[in-house]
């Protein structure tokens, strides 16, 4: 680094800087000139040569890391890959609940005894408490999950109350076998508890070094089994959670969830075929077949499919980025068409008295992890009648960096935006959504595609137009992912559950088992891992456990014009400036003559 010159001199003529004030420097050197001595003067040399320049030792002041930070950081780079290939076999839990019975080494720490508690070992050892107890606690894997982890006793109580069922190896208690006949076997009789916990859990290798996931062939048995298995038990099943089961799909559900007629909490969280478009399907499967006044008798509590991309790394060309809803960029606004599903969602989900809403559920989770800003402010407004429709659509679209969800910007000027503001608060009918919630705000469409051509010239709109609002453009992307194998994966399920009428079959559990081996899904499902094993051969990565994201076209990639349409991120948040500094807010300042260009991005 270059040392500040002392003196500073000028080529200029004296006339030139006769009026100019002298620096101090000049001052000090003309007195020590007057009085016949010298400064050392400083050449280039002494300036830029690194011999010349002082030596300087840096010294770490940073302090030692302490024994538990590095093990925790041992411990977080292990798990950088999770759940991918080669996750360590030093898991405590290996599926929701599962303790890692297959642990090569005892736990390092010793065990520390709790004290007991009066609540635990008193109150809870009448059974008919203890029911009850456990039933209000799993309506959330939240608290349940939260509760478990408080101490030793409360994750004794969690693991005596449940039954797992495992969708690696398939082992379901031998719930799946015939529980009369001839094929009765005495000495496997399957049993279930109130509780019932679907997840698959990891399965190393006989060395274990390495998890083996299930083939295909073995997922589809294992629905199949699974089928069996709700068939002989469905009455006895209080409550459900399934996590990560990753063929369960609507269409099976809607076999399953109607035969357990004794079931009061259904937990669904993030199966890869269920996605959040799905919300307001399960809603009406819930209600399927209830007796009469107890047609609200299940709660729901459900997180659907997330996708963050592949691993984070800036030199992967493979990563295109995080956005949550979607494994791809769509080209659709994921904010505004969340919201939109939301908007109708909600509402069905009270009549039915199921909160989703609340701190405890897993949607509202889904909500915050999901590209949405600002989500409790928003849900706050977006369910309150005597909210300002101008300030609802601002708070709706305040990631659109023209306003920032200001109301006073958004409904005054901003540059080439012609089309104004007053479409996005007025109503529009949407011709996919349900009867009921279809009328909803000018916010919830495409403006350059879904009403702009159909406005007139007075400011009025075609009233026989057929408008879609974005959350139905959503689910129509959700359903038309590839990625995965979803495509693949969804036409074997419907092989298997349509009638020859081309009818979907969501009522007759029995023929759909019988049918599961008449169609040979098994061997279509080992045609599905073939061609996965070949593709993996040829292009060098599995696309199950390693899957890319399509690379961004240059109009996508492109953020010059405002025509682009690319879905938002859920990193994007950050951006938001109620949550930056004045400092960071001062580079916010967008170019809104080119944002709205050609009709604006949205």
């Amino acid at each position: 680094m270059l040392r500040k010159h002392k003196l500073t001199f000028s080529n200029r003529p004296a006339t030139a800087m006769a009026g100019r004030k002298k620096s101090k420097a000049m001052k000090k050197y003309e007195r020590e000139a007057a009085r016949g001595r010298k400064l050392p003067m400083e050449t280039w040399a002494d300036v830029i040569l690194p011999e010349n320049a002082p030596t300087t030792e840096w010294v770490d002041t940073l302090p030692e890391k302490t024994e538990e930070e590095l093990i925790k950081k041992k411990v977080e780079e292990d798990l950088k890959d999770y759940p991918f290939y080669h996750a360590p076999q030093k898991l405590t839990l290996i599926a929701p609940y599962c303790e890692n019975y297959l642990r090569e080494t005892t736990f390092t720490l010793p065990e520390v005894r709790q004290d007991s508690s009066l609540l635990l070992t008193k109150l809870l050892i009448n059974d008919v408490v203890r029911s009850e107890f456990m039933k209000i606690l799993f309506c959330h894997h939240y608290t349940a999950s939260k509760f478990a982890a408080t101490s030793q006793e409360s994750w004794q109580l969690v693991k005596r109350e449940m039954t797992i069922w495992d969708m690696t190896s398939g082992f379901f208690n031998h719930c799946e076998l015939p529980k009369s006949g001839p094929n009765f076997d005495a000495t496997r009789p399957g049993s279930v508890s109130q509780t019932l916990i679907v997840t698959p859990v990891r399965r190393p290798d006989t060395e274990g070094n390495h998890l083996i996931p299930a083939s295909y062939v073995e997922q589809f048995n294992n629905v199949k089994f699974m089928s069996m298995a709700v068939n002989n038990f469905a009455d006895n099943i209080r409550n459900m959670q399934l996590h990560r089961v990753p063929l369960l799909t609507p269409d099976i559900l809607a076999l399953l969830i109607p035969k357990m007629r004794e079931l009061t909490s259904l937990g669904i969280y993030k199966c890869q075929l269920i996605h959040f478009g799905d919300t307001m399907r399960l809603l009406d499967i819930i209600q399927t077949d209830r007796p009469l006044g107890k047609e609200n008798q299940v709660y729901l509590d459900f997180y659907p499919n997330y996708h963050l991309g592949p691993i984070d790394n800036p030199t992967d060309p493979y990563y295109q980025g995080n956005y949550g809803v979607t494994w791809d960029n769509w080209n659709g606004n994921s904010i505004l068409a969340t919201w939109a599903l939301v908007a109708h969602i909600v509402p069905q989900a009270r009549r039915q008295g199921i909160d989703l809403l609340s701190k405890d559920a897993m949607f509202r989770k889904w909500l915050h992890d999901s590209p949405c800003w600002r989500v409790d402010e928003t849900l706050e407004k977006l369910f309150k009648p005597e909210t300002e429709v101008a300030e609802l659509v601002a708070l709706l679209d305040c990631s659109n960096p023209d306003h920032f969800g200001n109301v006073k910007k958004f409904t005054g000027f901003i540059g080439n935006r012609a089309h104004g503001w007053e479409w996005a608060t007025q109503k529009f009918h949407c011709i996919n959504c349900p009867r009921g919630s279809n009328l909803k705000l000018g916010i919830f469409f495409h403006w350059p595609t879904a009403l702009m051509p159909y406005r007139r010239d007075d400011g009025t709109y075609n009233p026989t137009a057929q408008y879609c609002c974005l959350g139905c453009q959503l689910t129509q992307a959700l359903y038309a992912e590839d990625d995965h194998y979803k495509s693949h994966k969804r036409d074997l399920i419907r092989l298997w559950l349509t009638e020859e009428t081309e009818e979907w079959n969501d009522t007759d559990l029995p023929k759909a088992i019988r049918d599961f081996d008449a169609l040979e899904i098994s061997v279509k499902a080992g045609i599905l891992e073939h061609y996965r094993s070949e593709f993996w051969a040829c292009e060098g990565y599995d696309k199950e456990t390693q899957e890319r994201q399509r690379p961004l076209t240059d109009m996508e990639r492109n953020r010059m014009y405002g025509c682009k349409r690319r879905s938002p991120l859920v990193s994007a948040k950050r951006m938001d400036p109620k949550f930056l500094t004045t400092e960071q807010r001062k580079w916010l300042t967008p170019r809104a003559d080119r944002r709205n260009v050609h009709g604006g991005i949205w």
